[in-house]
């Protein structure tokens, strides 16, 4: 598992780009959950291209988690609704409260509510025991049942495909890359992904536009919901990551158009 240093990090340029876009927005109510949802995605690869060169130090991350406690008490003062677009709009106007303007606490306060929100400590106590034990329907398992990953990545990224190809399999580095450039993503059982996606890797090379793909299955060694609908950035790297370390068997398809992977259940996280 990764440092709390490491997760504040991530977690920061989360927040800063939601809190940026929804107060330059003269109608708020027009930022859909979809566009909340690529905010956190851009968010996130955004940080990962800059992890090595913008780290906090050790003085700072003890702040933070100071100022955490004060800011949970605080925020158990508000009502946190459960959906995506009324959390971003509570922490937003929460960073505009008079009392962390006077102070000048606006970028550790940033980085301090989503601490609060997402540490393992306080996630369910905020967020809700109903919200936190919410399942993806893949989650149903069938002992001995084998799980897969395949990812949806641009055809521009064909020196990173190559790359796989020349390594014998995925890297705990690389799974980084992969996280942030893929495109779409679909975690399901064995068999269904044989029914769904079987095909895409039997498909010769069709070559349409930019916007073609190479899809990327990874096979895994036991099933692992934070590669689910409901995960998010920050697991799906750390488990993915996880998940290079035991070398897992990776297939790669030929280059296909974008239409190939509509109505098999892809999805974004």
């Amino acid at each position: 598992m990764r440092e709390k240093a490491d997760v504040l990090k991530d977690i920061w340029s989360q927040i800063d780009t939601i809190a940026q876009v929804l107060s330059q927005d003269q109608d708020q109510k027009t930022v859909r959950n979809e566009q909340i949802e690529d905010l956190i995605d851009k968010g996130i690869s955004k940080w990962l291209e800059n992890l090595d060169t913008a780290p906090f130090s050790k003085d700072n991350v003890n702040s933070i988690k100071s100022k955490s406690v004060e800011i949970l008490g605080a925020m158990k003062k508000c009502k946190i609704a459960k959906s995506q677009w009324h959390l971003c709009q509570n922490l937003t106007n929460f960073i505009e409260e008079q009392f962390i303007k006077k102070n000048k606490f606006i970028d550790s306060t940033i980085v301090s509510l989503l601490f609060v929100l997402l540490s393992f400590k306080y996630h369910d106590e905020i967020l809700g025991k109903e919200y936190a034990g919410s399942k993806d329907s893949v989650s149903k398992k069938t002992p001995d049942e084998k799980y897969t990953l395949t990812f949806a990545i641009p055809a521009k990224e064909i020196e990173f495909k190559e790359r796989i190809k020349k390594e014998g399999g995925l890297t705990p580095d690389m799974a980084g890359i992969l996280v942030k450039i893929k495109q779409w993503i679909l975690y399901t059982s064995e068999n269904e992904w044989k029914d769904k996606c079987g095909e895409l890797f039997k498909n010769p090379a069709k070559e349409k536009d930019d916007h073609d793909v190479y899809y990327i299955m990874i096979m895994l060694n036991k099933p692992d919901d934070r590669f689910g609908k409901n995960s998010n950035m920050i697991k799906m790297y750390d488990a993915l990551t996880e998940l290079a370390k035991t070398k897992p068997e990776v297939k790669i398809s030929e280059r296909q158009p974008k239409e190939s992977y509509e109505n098999k259940g892809f999805y974004r996280v």
